[in-house]
């Protein structure tokens, strides 16, 4: 059998790791220092027909909002000298502030999005409660933004999260908080929404659920996802089942399935410490109707994380009900703490990131390690193979807390926070086989 490393063509880091019981040459092909334009550029990548990828960073852009600025949308097109390029600088004014989450693309290569801040600064306390947009392409390079919903932090939702399009075009999303009930901290709870177009050009907004922070579970942190049949699938980080450990639930999975009614919500899975807490991320589901997931802690406590250091997870669907799975929990060398989602490529195997863990000589404040990129695959019996694909070194970027993107070729993109010689990274992985 091939093992997999990641090779650089630019730069060669000769610096090896003893990491449970293989050992991995450490080294990016071509690392992009995103800093310059872009500050914390947390969101994963979107990807077009023809490879070229789509981010957003939080701050950074051309008006200062937040210290460091409004945030801005990138596009890095394919290439042996990758740079990225602004798309759109948000002004922090009605057309919002924060961009962050997976960007949506349609069939016409228009990305939709949402900014968590800004929009109507009458709401939220005189921040803004945020925005969902939507970028056209134009012949001057720099893209047109039509805002299509400005939050107003009541029933509505505030700070919303990334957005999904189903086939005709209305757009499904999730908000952090708002909705009215009180959850963990003093926070609201969040909604699920929809935008749909209306022949007048607007767009009409519908809750399809506000959580309570109860039993529904609350402040989803993640991303919607649809499977085969038009279920949407979440994750929330607090509720479900009280414990000593989760004091205010470890966090849901759930389920809204279209009915005649409009929808029906369902929590389908309630998260106890020892099979993980705060589900942070967005789910990805295979052809079978299998759910995938990570956790940001529970199960194995270490020296790196207290509050244990996560698991990634799988859901299985059965006439008694959804069945988990632990594919992997976290030790803290192999990686701890995974505040993205994952991502499933067409063999099968998933890819992710953890945001600590990995070095323990490269550390940040309260952070031991810098976060790693891994990859399970189904192996016999049942079982998965867990491999570090990559270990931030924290000059090459750290804190990488988004799923990566993976390519045909097998090529990993992503992003990191913190990091290297400006605010944060954009990287690219190549393997090699030896």
């Amino acid at each position: 059998m091939k093992t997999k490393h990641f090779t650089p063509s630019m730069v060669l880091v000769l610096m090896t790791l003893s990491l449970t019981a293989a050992t991995w040459a450490q080294s990016y092909k071509e690392v992009i220092n995103a800093g310059a334009p872009a500050v914390y550029p947390g969101s994963p990548f979107t990807a077009d027909a023809e490879g070229n990828l789509y981010t957003a960073a939080a701050n950074g852009g051309e008006t200062q909002c937040f210290f460091y600025g409004c945030g801005a949308i990138y596009q890095w097109k394919p290439g042996a000298h990758r740079q990225p390029t602004m798309l759109y600088s948000f002004s922090g004014s009605s057309d919002g502030a924060g961009p962050g989450g997976r960007l949506a693309l349609d069939a016409q290569g228009n990305l939709y999005g949402t900014a968590g801040y800004a929009g109507d600064f009458n709401a939220c306390f005189g921040q803004g409660c945020g925005v969902v947009y939507k970028l056209s392409p134009a012949s001057s390079g720099f893209w047109t933004q039509t805002v299509l919903y400005t939050f107003e932090g009541e029933t509505d939702g505030m700070t919303p999260l990334s957005v999904v399009l189903d086939a005709q075009g209305n757009i499904f999303g999730l908000t952090k908080n708002g909705g009215g009930n009180s959850c963990s901290g003093g926070q609201t709870c969040g909604t699920v929404f929809e935008l749909s177009p209306t022949s007048g050009g607007t767009w009409t907004e519908t809750i399809l659920h506000t959580f309570t922070g109860g039993s529904d579970g609350g402040i989803p942190l993640g991303s919607l996802n649809f499977d085969a049949q038009g279920n949407l699938f979440g994750t929330t980080d607090v509720g479900g089942v009280v414990s000593f450990a989760c004091s205010v639930g470890c966090g849901t999975v759930f389920e809204l399935s279209p009915s005649s009614g409009g929808w029906t919500f369902t929590t389908i899975y309630d998260f106890d410490y020892a099979h993980g807490v705060g589900p942070v991320g967005s789910l990805v589901i295979d052809a079978s109707g299998n759910l995938y997931g990570a956790t940001y802690g529970g199960a194995k406590k270490y020296s790196y994380c207290p509050g244990g250091c996560g698991v990634v997870f799988e859901l299985s669907p059965s006439a008694s009900g959804w069945k988990q799975t632990l594919l992997h929990a976290f030790s803290g060398p192999d990686g701890a703490n995974v505040q993205g989602g994952l991502t499933l490529d067409a063999g099968g195997n998933l890819f992710g990131t953890t945001t600590s863990g990995g070095n323990p000589r490269c550390t940040s404040g309260f952070q031991v390690g810098c976060g790693v990129v891994f990859e399970l695959s189904p192996a016999s019996g049942g079982h998965w193979t867990y491999n570090h694909l990559y270990v931030f070194q924290g000059y090459d970027g750290f804190y990488p807390n988004s799923n990566p993107l993976v390519d045909a070729a097998g090529n990993i993109f992503g992003t990191t926070v913190e990091g290297g010689t400006g605010f944060g990274n954009m990287y690219e992985l190549s393997p090699q086989t030896h």
